[in-house]
C-alpha cells in the first residue's frame, strides 16, 4: 500500500473524511474512489483531460464543464495550490 493511500485511510479512519468531499486535482481519481468507498459523496475536478480519461477507465462517472475565462483568479488559486 502506497504511503498517500495509507495516510488517506488513517485519516477516513480517525473520522477525519465524511460527508460531502471535493478532491481540488484529483488526477486519476484515486482519492475519489478511496472516498467513495467509504461512503462519502465525492467529486473530483482537474484540469488535465488525460488524468480525467483515465478516471473515467476507473468506472468514475464523469461530468464536465469547461472554463473558458479566469472567474476571480481560480488558475492562479490553483497554482498557488498546488505548490503547498
Amino acid at each position: 500500500m502506497s504511503w498517500r493511500r495509507r495516510v488517506w485511510w488513517e485519516l477516513a479512519e480517525a473520522g477525519a473524511i465524511s460527508g460531502r468531499v471535493l478532491d481540488v486535482g484529483c488526477g486519476t481519481g484515486e482519492h475519489v474512489l478511496l472516498t467513495a468507498g467509504l461512503g462519502s459523496a465525492a467529486t473530483g475536478i482537474d484540469l488535465a483531460g488525460n488524468a480525467l480519461a483515465q478516471a473515467q477507465d476507473r468506472h468514475l462517472q464523469p461530468a464536465t464543464m469547461e472554463i473558458t475565462t479566469d472567474p476571480d483568479g481560480i488558475r492562479a488559486w490553483l497554482a498557488t495550490l498546488t505548490r503547498c
